[in-house]
């Protein structure tokens, strides 16, 4: 079995980001969920690459900072539940929600899980 069998083949980013849109118009939310939280993952590593701030002694990323520094680098925005962005006080940008979301992306992606405090988001 070849590695082109295994992953079905290549893909561009921008399939990922379409297939994310189709799985939010199917009602499909989980999914859209998931590929809305990876893509500052992937985008930030992308950026970063040649950035060693964003890598530890043995090369491998500092996922969390890289994640939070390119939401915060690119005003990141998630809309809550009526559809409408958070606000944003536009004299500091917020660290500690970047720092929520990404703490959701990972219990999404690594755990299968996710708890939130107050808004509903258990998986």
């Amino acid at each position: 079995m070849s590695y082109r069998e295994i992953n079905g083949g290549s893909f561009s980013f921008l399939d990922i980001i379409q297939d994310g849109r189709k799985a939010l118009n199917a009602g499909l939310y989980r999914v859209a969920f998931l590929t809305a939280l990876i893509v500052p993952s992937v985008c930030s590593r992308i950026e970063f690459e040649d950035n060693p701030k964003y890598k530890d002694d043995g090369g491998r990323w500092r996922d969390k900072e890289c994640y939070i520094d390119w939401c915060l680098q690119n005003d990141i925005q998630f809309l809550d539940a009526e559809g409408k962005y958070k606000s944003k006080d536009p004299n500091r940008l917020d660290e500690e929600y970047y720092e929520k979301v990404y703490d959701i992306r990972c219990a999404v992606v690594h755990e299968s899980s996710a708890h939130c405090d107050g808004d509903v988001c258990i998986f």
